[in-house]
């Protein structure tokens, strides 16, 4: 991968998931329960975290055809956003009466799965990408960080276009 396609990756990783995981606390403190907002910043952590353990134990890094798995999981990622965004706006959780009938609380069990889709695929991508170029993981690493403020810099305009009404 060239130099500049690798930036532009990270950075466009970092940018998107800093913005969907502020855009989703944002539209679940409208949609659902206040708290369901600060579930939200819990799941993209597991998933970032479950990535972690899926690398470290699948050991996909050290293969010969990694290149083919970081292409795979990307396109995974973008293809993941809408989707989620998608089936997330259209489950009609009550969260009055979670247990009562307890298929609403299974479609809420399922709704925090899909949620952590997302997370878990730009994870995997970004470990990817720093173990397969571990030589540049300065500036690397400095794009990452870049990419997130900017991401989250970015939502303040933003929120008002995105957010459900």
């Amino acid at each position: 991968m060239r130099r500049i396609h690798l930036i532009f990756t990270i950075f466009s990783i970092t940018f998107s998931t800093i913005l969907v995981e502020i855009l989703y606390t944002r539209v679940f403190s409208v949609i659902y329960v206040s708290s369901f907002a600060f579930l939200m910043i819990s799941l993209a952590l597991f998933g970032y975290g479950l990535s972690g353990v899926y690398l470290s134990l699948s050991e996909i890094s050290k293969k010969k055809n990694s290149i083919n798995f970081l292409e795979f999981f990307l396109i995974s990622y973008v293809v993941s956003l809408p989707v989620v965004y998608k089936i997330t706006l259209l489950t009609n959780i009550d969260f009055l009466h979670l247990f009562n009938p307890i298929s609403n609380f299974l479609l809420f069990l399922l709704n925090i799965l899909v949620l952590i889709i997302p997370f878990f695929l730009a994870g995997v991508s970004l470990v990817l990408i720093f173990t397969l170029y571990s030589s540049e993981i300065g500036k690397l690493y400095f794009v990452d960080l870049l990419g997130a403020a900017l991401g989250g810099i970015a939502l303040i305009p933003l929120i008002t276009k995105l957010a459900p009404s």
